[in-house]
């Protein structure tokens, strides 16, 4: 004879589910962050393509506008670029046009 109320086996069942889609109702917005990181991957590609190069090649990124790297990876200007939803900040530091992530 079965009792009234939730078996043990199906409260198992819905926290299973629950935890299941929980991480996706508490992500962030991922294409900004996706924004903020491939920003970075394809700086880098463009300041290393430059070089093996050895040849002078304008920066081709939103925010970047007017930047070039020389033959050997330098860049022409420094850039702070922001990225809207996000407090973190790229900054381009003129020179070796390494980036600083803040």
């Amino acid at each position: 004879m079965r009792s009234k109320g939730f078996a043990l086996l199906e409260c198992v069942l819905v926290l299973l589910v629950m935890a299941s889609l929980a991480p996706l109702a508490l992500q962030p917005d991922m294409s900004e962050t996706m924004q903020y990181h491939a920003f970075a991957d394809e700086y880098l590609l463009e300041q290393t393509e430059a070089m093996a190069a050895a040849e002078s090649r304008p920066v081709d990124l939103p925010g970047a506008e007017g930047i070039h790297f020389n033959g050997a990876g330098n860049v022409s200007q420094a850039r702070t670029i922001t990225f809207p939803g996000r407090d973190s900040r790229i900054i381009i530091e003129l020179g070796g046009g390494r980036l600083v992530f803040r």
